[in-house]
C-alpha cells in the first residue's frame, strides 16, 4: 500500500508537467538523513537537526504556519514532553529528483505513544513533505491527525497547571 502511494504521488508531480521526468530513490544520502531524523527525534537526539534543516526553514503543521529551526526543535520537544513514550511502528519513504532541478521527498510514519498524564496509548499516523534546497530542507509539510494531540496537550497544559511551585 506504501508504494502505491509513493507511486500515486510520483505520478501526480510527474503529470503537472508533462514535459518534466524525474528519479526516485530512497537509499541516497537525502532519504537517509531523514531516516536518521526521525529515529533521533524518537530518541529525543536533535545533533543532526542543523545538518538537515535550513536555519529558517518553513514548517506547515497541519496547516499552521512557523519559520525557523528552533520552531522545529521546540515543537519536537514538545511531544516529548506530553508522551513518555514515543517508537516507530512503521515509516516509508522516498525522494524524488526531478528535472527542473528540485528534490522533494515523502515520508509515511507511524507513531506508537504514550500520554504521560493518561497512561493512554496511541497510535499517530504522519505524512512528511520535504523540499530541499542547496543541500537543506527549505519546507516541511506534516499532515496528522491533530484531534488526539490537541487533547493530549490540552491535559499536559492542565497538569502543569496544577503542579505546586516549589518545595
Amino acid at each position: 500500500m506504501n508504494r502505491l502511494y509513493f507511486l500515486f504521488l510520483f505520478l501526480l508531480i510527474s503529470c503537472s508537467n508533462s514535459n518534466q521526468i524525474g528519479v526516485v530513490k530512497n537509499s541516497d544520502n537525502r532519504s537517509l538523513k531523514l531516516v536518521t531524523f526521525i529515529n533521533e527525534y524518537v530518541d529525543e537526539n536533535y545533533k543532526t537537526l542543523d545538518s538537515i534543516f535550513s536555519d529558517s526553514v518553513h514548517l506547515n503543521l497541519n496547516n499552521r504556519l512557523y519559520k525557523g529551526i528552533l520552531k522545529l526543535e521546540d515543537g519536537l520537544e514538545l511531544y516529548h514532553q506530553i508522551y513518555s513514550e514515543i517508537s516507530i511502528d512503521s515509516q516509508f519513504l522516498c525522494t524524488f529528483y526531478l528535472d527542473d532541478g528540485s528534490i522533494k521527498t515523502f515520508q509515511k510514519v507511524n507513531f506508537i505513544t504514550k500520554n504521560k498524564i493518561t497512561r493512554n496509548v496511541g497510535s499517530i499516523r504522519s505524512f512528511f513533505e520535504y523540499k530541499w534546497s542547496d543541500g537543506y530542507v527549505v519546507e516541511l509539510n506534516v499532515v496528522f491527525d491533530s484531534e488526539t494531540l490537541n487533547k493530549e496537550e490540552k491535559l499536559y497544559k492542565n497538569s502543569l497547571k496544577n503542579k505546586p511551585i516549589g518545595n
